[in-house]
């Protein structure tokens, strides 16, 4: 069985000198928990990161947001599926 759970993180990177946002970070994290009979036979985390400049249109940035992390998940279905046949 693969167990796993997912968590985004936006943070706050910088901000000029009036306090506005200038870039954010981003990142996107999954655990994986491999059992085999109610028993963990291993457990693994994947995170992909990054950091981007802030949108004064907040629709425009929600999008570029999503595109973000739809990649950054692609990456990381990726290395699951090296994680995943090197444990086979």
């Amino acid at each position: 069985d693969v167990i796993t759970s997912s968590e985004i993180r936006k943070l706050e990177k910088s901000k000029n000198t009036i306090g506005d946002i200038e870039t954010y970070s981003l990142e996107v994290i999954v655990n994986a928990i491999i059992k085999k009979n109610n028993k963990i036979i291993k457990e693994k985390k994947f995170s992909e990161n990054t950091t981007y400049k802030n949108i004064n249109n907040k629709f425009e940035l929600k999008q570029y947001e999503n595109i973000i992390i739809k990649g950054q998940t692609n990456k990381i279905i990726n290395k699951i599926n090296i994680f995943l046949r090197s444990i086979q």
